[in-house]
Protein backbone atom coordinates (compact mmCIF):
# COMPACT_ATOMS: atom_id res chain seq x y z
CA UNK A 1 0.00 0.00 0.00
CA UNK A 2 1.26 3.59 -1.01
CA UNK A 3 2.24 5.83 1.75
CA UNK A 4 0.89 9.19 1.94
CA UNK A 5 3.66 12.19 1.72
CA UNK A 6 4.20 13.44 4.52
CA UNK A 7 2.48 16.82 3.97
CA UNK A 8 -0.68 15.07 3.16
CA UNK A 9 -0.73 13.33 6.41
CA UNK A 10 0.12 16.28 8.29
CA UNK A 11 -3.21 17.82 6.59
CA UNK A 12 -5.41 14.77 6.83
CA UNK A 13 -4.92 14.96 10.69
CA UNK A 14 -5.53 18.20 11.28
CA UNK A 15 -8.57 17.49 9.64
CA UNK A 16 -9.41 14.59 11.46
CA UNK A 17 -8.82 16.72 14.24
CA UNK A 18 -11.21 19.23 13.59
CA UNK A 19 -14.02 17.35 12.89
CA UNK A 20 -13.48 15.43 16.39
CA UNK A 21 -13.33 19.17 17.83
CA UNK A 22 -16.84 20.16 15.85
CA UNK A 23 -18.44 17.03 16.99
CA UNK A 24 -17.45 17.85 20.80
CA UNK A 25 -19.16 21.10 20.12
CA UNK A 26 -22.04 20.11 19.01
CA UNK A 27 -22.46 17.76 21.60
CA UNK A 28 -22.00 20.56 24.36
CA UNK A 29 -24.51 22.80 22.79
CA UNK A 30 -23.97 26.08 21.30
CA UNK A 31 -22.63 27.97 24.09
CA UNK A 32 -24.68 28.16 27.81
CA UNK A 33 -28.46 28.06 28.39
CA UNK A 34 -28.92 31.68 29.83
CA UNK A 35 -31.59 32.72 31.97
CA UNK A 36 -32.11 36.46 33.16
CA UNK A 37 -33.70 36.92 36.43
CA UNK A 38 -35.42 40.67 37.74
CA UNK A 39 -38.17 41.75 40.12
CA UNK A 40 -38.52 42.13 43.74
CA UNK A 41 -35.49 43.42 45.48
CA UNK A 42 -36.48 41.85 48.59
CA UNK A 43 -36.44 38.23 46.75
CA UNK A 44 -32.99 39.00 45.11
CA UNK A 45 -30.63 37.10 47.72
CA UNK A 46 -32.62 34.10 48.18
CA UNK A 47 -33.09 33.46 44.41
CA UNK A 48 -29.57 34.54 43.89
CA UNK A 49 -28.75 31.09 46.30
CA UNK A 50 -31.25 29.31 44.11
CA UNK A 51 -29.77 29.92 41.11
CA UNK A 52 -26.37 29.26 41.80
CA UNK A 53 -27.52 25.90 43.20
CA UNK A 54 -29.65 25.35 40.18
CA UNK A 55 -26.65 25.83 37.92
CA UNK A 56 -24.66 23.54 39.44
CA UNK A 57 -27.42 20.69 39.09
CA UNK A 58 -27.68 21.94 35.40
CA UNK A 59 -24.08 21.90 33.42
CA UNK A 60 -24.03 24.77 31.14
CA UNK A 61 -26.93 26.98 32.59
CA UNK A 62 -26.03 30.38 33.18
CA UNK A 63 -28.43 32.58 35.76
CA UNK A 64 -28.41 35.97 36.11
CA UNK A 65 -30.20 37.93 39.05
CA UNK A 66 -31.23 41.26 39.54
CA UNK A 67 -33.76 43.51 41.08
CA UNK A 68 -35.10 46.53 40.05
CA UNK A 69 -38.99 46.12 40.88
CA UNK A 70 -41.64 44.06 39.59
CA UNK A 71 -43.02 46.85 36.92
CA UNK A 72 -39.70 46.51 35.53
CA UNK A 73 -39.78 42.89 34.89
CA UNK A 74 -42.98 42.52 34.14
CA UNK A 75 -42.43 45.18 31.28
CA UNK A 76 -39.22 43.24 30.58
CA UNK A 77 -41.34 39.65 30.30
CA UNK A 78 -43.46 41.47 27.86
CA UNK A 79 -40.35 43.12 25.77
CA UNK A 80 -38.50 39.56 26.05
CA UNK A 81 -36.16 40.77 27.87
CA UNK A 82 -36.84 39.26 31.04
CA UNK A 83 -37.36 35.08 30.96
CA UNK A 84 -38.33 35.33 35.29
CA UNK A 85 -40.43 37.70 36.93
CA UNK A 86 -39.98 37.63 40.48
CA UNK A 87 -43.06 39.22 42.56
CA UNK A 88 -44.05 40.02 46.20
CA UNK A 89 -47.62 40.53 46.42
CA UNK A 90 -50.23 41.00 43.73
CA UNK A 91 -49.82 41.42 39.98
CA UNK A 92 -51.70 43.94 37.63
CA UNK A 93 -54.69 42.08 36.36
CA UNK A 94 -53.60 40.96 32.64
CA UNK A 95 -49.76 41.02 33.90
CA UNK A 96 -47.52 38.98 31.33
CA UNK A 97 -46.19 35.19 31.88
CA UNK A 98 -47.12 31.94 33.88
CA UNK A 99 -47.33 32.64 37.61
CA UNK A 100 -45.75 29.80 39.95
CA UNK A 101 -46.36 30.45 43.64
CA UNK A 102 -43.13 30.11 46.21
CA UNK A 103 -44.12 31.02 49.24
CA UNK A 104 -45.18 33.57 51.78
CA UNK A 105 -43.59 36.89 53.87
CA UNK A 106 -45.25 39.52 55.94
CA UNK A 107 -44.82 43.04 55.31
CA UNK A 108 -43.62 45.11 58.26
CA UNK A 109 -43.19 48.32 59.87
CA UNK A 110 -39.47 49.29 60.57
CA UNK A 111 -38.44 52.33 63.16
CA UNK A 112 -34.92 52.61 64.66
CA UNK A 113 -33.77 50.14 67.37
CA UNK A 114 -34.05 53.12 69.98
CA UNK A 115 -37.40 54.17 68.97
CA UNK A 116 -39.81 52.90 72.00
CA UNK A 117 -43.09 53.16 70.16
CA UNK A 118 -44.69 49.95 71.31
CA UNK A 119 -46.76 48.80 68.25
CA UNK A 120 -49.22 50.40 65.67
CA UNK A 121 -52.89 50.15 64.82
CA UNK A 122 -54.23 50.24 61.24
CA UNK A 123 -55.31 53.72 61.83
CA UNK A 124 -52.05 55.08 63.20
CA UNK A 125 -50.32 54.07 60.41
CA UNK A 126 -52.33 55.69 57.93
CA UNK A 127 -52.11 59.09 60.14
CA UNK A 128 -48.37 58.35 59.76
CA UNK A 129 -47.90 58.26 56.56
CA UNK A 130 -50.48 60.86 55.38
CA UNK A 131 -48.73 63.07 57.45
CA UNK A 132 -51.50 63.96 59.79
CA UNK A 133 -48.92 63.66 62.59
CA UNK A 134 -45.51 65.35 62.96
CA UNK A 135 -44.30 64.20 65.82
CA UNK A 136 -43.84 61.13 67.83
CA UNK A 137 -45.58 62.31 71.37
CA UNK A 138 -48.58 60.44 71.67
CA UNK A 139 -47.59 57.35 69.87
CA UNK A 140 -45.77 55.53 73.22
CA UNK A 141 -42.61 57.05 71.54
CA UNK A 142 -40.51 59.65 72.92
CA UNK A 143 -41.12 63.46 71.38
CA UNK A 144 -39.71 63.99 68.20
CA UNK A 145 -40.01 64.99 64.06
CA UNK A 146 -41.49 61.73 62.35
CA UNK A 147 -39.36 61.06 58.86
CA UNK A 148 -41.90 58.86 56.61
CA UNK A 149 -40.13 56.79 53.70
CA UNK A 150 -42.39 55.42 50.90
CA UNK A 151 -41.69 53.63 47.84
CA UNK A 152 -41.25 54.33 43.89
CA UNK A 153 -44.10 53.23 41.65
CA UNK A 154 -44.26 49.89 40.44
CA UNK A 155 -42.94 48.67 43.74
CA UNK A 156 -44.98 45.05 44.76
CA UNK A 157 -44.88 46.00 48.70
CA UNK A 158 -46.07 50.22 48.16
CA UNK A 159 -48.94 48.64 46.56
CA UNK A 160 -49.65 46.10 49.31
CA UNK A 161 -49.11 48.66 52.09
CA UNK A 162 -51.42 51.70 50.62
CA UNK A 163 -53.83 48.68 49.99
CA UNK A 164 -54.54 47.53 53.35
CA UNK A 165 -53.69 50.82 54.81
CA UNK A 166 -56.32 52.82 52.51
CA UNK A 167 -53.75 54.71 51.77
CA UNK A 168 -53.76 55.02 47.73
CA UNK A 169 -52.97 58.99 46.63
CA UNK A 170 -52.92 59.50 50.02
CA UNK A 171 -49.32 58.98 51.32
CA UNK A 172 -47.04 62.13 52.10
CA UNK A 173 -46.32 64.04 48.88
CA UNK A 174 -42.62 65.13 51.11
CA UNK A 175 -42.09 61.45 52.03
CA UNK A 176 -38.89 60.30 50.93
CA UNK A 177 -38.93 58.00 48.35
CA UNK A 178 -36.72 54.74 48.76
CA UNK A 179 -36.01 51.80 46.33
CA UNK A 180 -35.22 48.33 48.25
CA UNK A 181 -35.64 47.01 51.24
CA UNK A 182 -31.56 47.12 51.99
CA UNK A 183 -31.56 51.24 51.33
CA UNK A 184 -35.25 51.64 53.47
CA UNK A 185 -33.48 49.91 56.28
CA UNK A 186 -30.05 51.84 55.66
CA UNK A 187 -32.15 55.40 55.81
CA UNK A 188 -33.91 53.85 59.34
CA UNK A 189 -30.89 53.16 60.88
CA UNK A 190 -29.41 56.22 60.66
CA UNK A 191 -32.51 58.32 61.17
CA UNK A 192 -34.39 57.69 64.87
CA UNK A 193 -37.41 59.40 63.66
CA UNK A 194 -37.77 57.32 60.00
CA UNK A 195 -40.53 54.57 59.41
CA UNK A 196 -40.60 52.40 56.58
CA UNK A 197 -42.02 49.14 55.36
CA UNK A 198 -40.13 46.46 54.17
CA UNK A 199 -40.42 42.69 53.38
CA UNK A 200 -40.58 41.12 56.96
CA UNK A 201 -37.83 38.77 56.28
CA UNK A 202 -35.60 41.55 55.29
CA UNK A 203 -36.55 43.22 58.58
CA UNK A 204 -35.26 39.97 60.55
CA UNK A 205 -32.15 39.28 59.16
CA UNK A 206 -30.86 43.17 59.58
CA UNK A 207 -31.96 42.88 63.12
CA UNK A 208 -29.74 39.87 63.20
CA UNK A 209 -27.07 41.61 61.40
CA UNK A 210 -26.69 43.90 63.77
CA UNK A 211 -28.62 46.83 62.60
CA UNK A 212 -30.11 49.61 64.21
CA UNK A 213 -33.67 48.94 63.30
CA UNK A 214 -36.40 47.04 64.63
CA UNK A 215 -39.88 45.76 63.29
CA UNK A 216 -42.89 46.90 65.14
CA UNK A 217 -45.53 44.99 66.07
CA UNK A 218 -48.64 45.20 63.92
CA UNK A 219 -52.28 45.19 65.42
CA UNK A 220 -51.48 43.57 68.42
CA UNK A 221 -49.62 40.68 66.52
CA UNK A 222 -45.20 40.37 67.10
CA UNK A 223 -43.41 40.77 64.29
CA UNK A 224 -42.30 36.91 63.90
CA UNK A 225 -41.72 33.87 61.07
CA UNK A 226 -43.84 32.10 63.01
CA UNK A 227 -46.64 34.22 62.88
CA UNK A 228 -45.99 34.80 59.29
CA UNK A 229 -46.05 30.34 59.41
CA UNK A 230 -49.65 30.56 61.14
CA UNK A 231 -51.19 33.08 58.96
CA UNK A 232 -51.53 35.38 62.20
CA UNK A 233 -49.79 38.21 60.54
CA UNK A 234 -51.90 41.03 59.44
CA UNK A 235 -50.17 41.89 56.32
CA UNK A 236 -49.37 38.61 54.67
CA UNK A 237 -47.28 38.80 51.53
CA UNK A 238 -47.19 36.00 48.37
CA UNK A 239 -44.02 35.16 46.28
CA UNK A 240 -44.15 34.06 43.15
CA UNK A 241 -42.66 33.99 40.09
CA UNK A 242 -43.57 34.42 36.29
CA UNK A 243 -42.00 32.77 33.72
CA UNK A 244 -42.15 34.63 30.21
CA UNK A 245 -44.10 32.80 27.33
CA UNK A 246 -41.39 31.46 24.94
CA UNK A 247 -39.04 31.65 27.52
CA UNK A 248 -35.46 28.71 27.35
CA UNK A 249 -36.41 25.29 28.63
CA UNK A 250 -33.46 26.32 31.40
CA UNK A 251 -36.06 29.28 32.75
CA UNK A 252 -38.87 26.76 32.70
CA UNK A 253 -36.22 24.16 34.66
CA UNK A 254 -35.52 27.00 37.08
CA UNK A 255 -38.75 27.94 37.93
CA UNK A 256 -39.38 24.26 38.99
CA UNK A 257 -36.24 24.29 40.74
CA UNK A 258 -37.10 26.90 42.91
CA UNK A 259 -40.22 25.51 43.79
CA UNK A 260 -38.64 22.18 44.65
CA UNK A 261 -36.65 21.33 47.81
CA UNK A 262 -33.69 22.80 47.05
CA UNK A 263 -35.60 26.16 46.37
CA UNK A 264 -37.31 25.48 49.57
CA UNK A 265 -34.03 25.44 51.57
CA UNK A 266 -32.81 28.77 50.23
CA UNK A 267 -35.72 30.68 51.06
CA UNK A 268 -36.19 29.13 54.71
CA UNK A 269 -32.52 30.82 54.89
CA UNK A 270 -33.61 33.62 54.09
CA UNK A 271 -36.55 33.96 56.45
CA UNK A 272 -39.22 33.37 53.77
CA UNK A 273 -42.17 30.56 54.18
CA UNK A 274 -42.23 28.32 51.61
CA UNK A 275 -44.90 26.24 50.65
Amino acid sequence: MAQLPPRRLVLVGAGALAAGALGLWSLRGKGPEKVSVAGASSLRLALQDIARAFERDRRGAAVTVRGGGEARALEGLRQGSVDVASCLGPVPSGAPGEASRLGRDGLALVVHRTNRVPGLQRVPVAELFAGLKDNWEGYGADPGPIAVLSRPEGDGLKALFEDHFGLRRRVLPSALEVDGDSRVLEQVAHNPGAIGYVSLASALAAVEDGMDVRPVPLEDVQPTLENVRAERWPVLVDLSLRLRDGAPDAARALVAYARGPGGRRALTTHRFVPL
